[in-house]
């Protein structure tokens, strides 16, 4: 083996290790906040209790340096889990088949061992939409080259938040955000010249 194919075997090495870590910790983090989401099922949270949970969530994220747009997304991921979990949602309850606070931590307790992130257990805790079920007809009949209306286009503003999210549950920076977002202000200027 040459020396730039060890030296290659290590890089890789280290950069698996890196993503085991970070994986581990985004694991840890997601235990800890299912933890502390059936800790507040069993104490009996109510329904009343849900805006200022909200609202204390999305504080305490913003006052640790996070953009509030994040804030404001993983609070309401947080949010559907102790809705589950503390059996406090009439249509999350009844599509779960939740009829006490011990189901809805058993709900919540699964969704949370199978999730990769916080978003993944919010996503695996959602009523499917009717909609999102197409038929072989609709399937195919529909155009692969059709695209949105533009009154059914999101807005730039929250795709950008998506990505943020997204960026953010991968492990990514701030700085390192910044940096991409530097080289893709450039090339867009450079595309439209």
């Amino acid at each position: 083996m040459t020396n730039i194919e060890t030296l290659g075997t290590r890089i890789a090495k280290a950069m698996i290790k890196e993503d085991n870590a970070v994986a581990k910790a985004r694991l840890t983090t997601l235990e800890k906040v299912g933890n502390e989401v059936i800790k507040a099922a069993q104490s009996g949270i109510t329904k009343a209790d849900l805006k200022p949970l909200r609202a204390s969530i999305i504080a305490q994220y913003i006052d640790a340096g996070n953009e509030e747009s994040s804030a404001k997304v993983q609070a309401s991921q947080v949010m559907r889990l102790v809705k589950v979990a503390a059996n406090l949602d009439k249509k999350l309850s009844e599509y779960h088949e939740i009829q006490t606070v011990e189901d809805g931590i058993a709900v919540m307790s699964h969704a949370v061992s199978y999730a990769t992130s916080l978003k993944t257990a919010y996503e695996a805790l959602a009523i499917p939409k009717a909609d999102d079920v197409a038929s072989d007809d609709e399937v195919a009949s529909e155009s692969e080259s059709s695209e949105p209306l533009a009154s059914e286009a999101s807005e730039i503003g929250h795709l950008f938040s998506e990505f943020l999210q997204k960026a953010f549950d991968n492990g990514h920076t701030k700085m390192e955000i910044a940096h991409y977002l530097a080289e893709v202000s450039i090339d867009l200027h450079r595309d439209a010249a």
